[in-house]
Formats: structure tokens, sequence, C-alpha cells
């Protein structure tokens, strides 16, 4: 389970393009913020990647969330591309989806990036998990390749959303209102998806932050 206590000041945009600052301040408490993050096998590099950025679970950790790491499997591998070229490791997950029974207390739905979703794709399980969420008005974002579970849950119809281009036929038989090429973070109500996982990498998690904020 990730989490850090830390004082952190994070550059948001606002909706009105303008330029501000969140304080946001953790401390040891019951209170503090909780996630899950859906990955699967072929996970992608910039959920945990060293580099120049903070990574998706570091940026997490600077809001001083609680993030629960949940799939249909105890341990999940990476990408070849994030094996290979980034040293990424197995990651174990906090829980599986079929431990994972009240939602009340999550206040998002991340699925991180991945390569495909070989498992969470053919997972009844995860479909019921990802419909459950939007009904009960969760954040739900998803990166790139991950927008394609939500067109398979069937919860994007009459939604913007972007994603990997390679899944523009899911995206339009589901109903979406696909917003193709590479545009920044794509926020529809409480659904925020994002294509280009490393160039958006901090902007999304911006994104969600804001969401999740709100809607506290």
């Amino acid at each position: 389970m990730l989490s850090l206590f830390l004082t952190v000041f994070f550059l948001i945009p606002d909706v009105s393009g303008e330029e501000f600052f969140y304080f946001i301040q953790q401390t040891n408490d019951t209170n503090k913020v909780q996630v899950l993050l859906l990955i699967d096998d072929n996970y992608g590099a910039n959920f945990n990647v060293d580099d120049e950025s903070m990574n998706i679970a570091e940026l997490f950790e600077s809001f001083g969330w609680v993030c629960n790491i949940i799939s249909v499997k105890d341990s999940v591998q990476p990408c070849e591309g994030a094996a290979q070229n980034f040293n990424c490791k197995p990651v174990a997950t906090d829980y599986l989806i079929s431990d994972v029974q009240d939602l009340s207390q999550y206040k998002a739905l991340v699925i991180l990036p991945g390569e495909s979703y070989p498992n969470l794709m053919v997972s009844q399980a995860a479909m019921e998990l990802i419909r459950n969420a939007v009904k009960r008005d969760m954040v739900i974002a998803a990166w790139c390749r991950g927008v394609s579970l939500l067109a398979a849950a069937d919860v994007i119809r009459g939604v913007s959303v972007t994603g990997h281009r390679d899944y523009t036929g899911e995206y339009h038989k589901a109903g979406a209102e696909y917003i193709s090429g590479d545009p920044p973070p794509v926020v529809d109500g409480n659904i925020i998806t994002t294509v280009r996982s490393r160039y958006y990498r901090t902007q999304m998690c911006e994104e969600i932050y804001k969401a999740v904020r709100k809607n506290l």
C-alpha cells in the first residue's frame, strides 16, 4: 500500500487557465483520501519509473493519498519496454478485486497505464468494479490504452474521452465522444482520460487531484 506523509506546494492550472498553488498538508490521521489503482500484466513504466520526473506513484504519494493497488492477480508484470528499458519490476497488489466489496471508503478508481490488459479485459469482476465505481460517482481516471477498459465496461456513452487511437472503434461503439490526436487530459464530469502517459503524466495526476478534491 502506497502512503507518504509530507507537505507539498503544487502548481496546478484551474479551469479558467489561471495558475494557483494548492497547499497540500498531510497529517497522520484516519481521514486520508483512499484511492484504488487498477493494474494488470504489461503495466507501463510511467507508474513507477525512476527518471527525471515524479512517476505516477510518487505524484499520488505527494498528495498524501493512500493508494491501494488492485488486480485479479497477486502480482503483475511490467510490459517488455518497461522491464528492458527502465528496469521496472513485478508489482505486488494490495488486494484482489474480489476482496474490494465496499467502495464507499474510496474516492477514485484509476486505471494505470499499460501496453495491454489481458486479465482485466476478460474479468467480469473488473467490469463490475468499474461500473459500480461510476454508479457511485467516484472519480474515474484512465490512461491511454486503459480507456479501452471503460469502453468494455460500457460506462462512457455520451462521455467525451481521449485514448490510444488503436481503440477508436471501441470508443465509438461504446457511444463515447472520442477526441482524437494528442490533446491534454480530457475531463468530462468525474471521468478523466488521457493519451501520452509520459508527456501528460504530471498534468493528468493534477486533474485527478482536482476532481477528487472537488468531490470531498
